[in-house]
């Protein structure tokens, strides 16, 4: 299997989301989380410390590459910023842009004191190593 093969990862969305468990809005944790072998599944961290960053620094562009179905990319936008999910799948970019979620499942990435307006995010279907696909900037602030 290569990373680069869309069918192997469309099949393997398919049968993720076929079995009735995606876990969507994977549960949150507050920045730095410890090493534990056991809960591998808990390596999603709250958004809020490297929120806070990006907007001490002005940064307001966000790539967020292998979304998969994450909900991620739209609690980053009601933070602010202007997010791209790529995602080589369309399976997975379908379902994750087609999902509605609610504000409690934004909370469980970035905390409500951090939302503010202007954000936006657009699903992206496509190869990281295309530069058509998402050209970017995704540095620094933008004049």
């Amino acid at each position: 299997m290569e990373t680069k093969d869309v069918g192997f990862w469309d099949d393997w969305w398919r049968h993720r989301l076929s079995d009735g468990s995606p876990n969507l809005l994977f549960p949150g944790f507050p920045s730095p989380i410890g090493w534990d072998p056991s809960s591998l599944y808990k390596l999603v961290n709250r958004d809020d410390l490297l929120t806070s960053i990006m907007v001490e620094q002005g940064l307001r562009t966000v790539l967020c590459v292998g979304n998969g179905i994450s909900q991620e990319p739209r609690a980053l936008a009601a933070a602010g910023f202007e997010v791209t999910a790529l995602d080589i799948s369309s399976v997975a970019v379908s379902y994750a842009q087609a999902y509605v979620v609610d504000e409690d499942g934004l909370d469980r990435f970035c905390s409500p004191a951090l939302h503010r307006p202007g954000g936006h995010v657009e699903f992206v279907v496509g190869d990281l190593l295309d530069p058509t696909v998402c050209p970017g900037p995704y540095s620094g602030p933008q004049i």
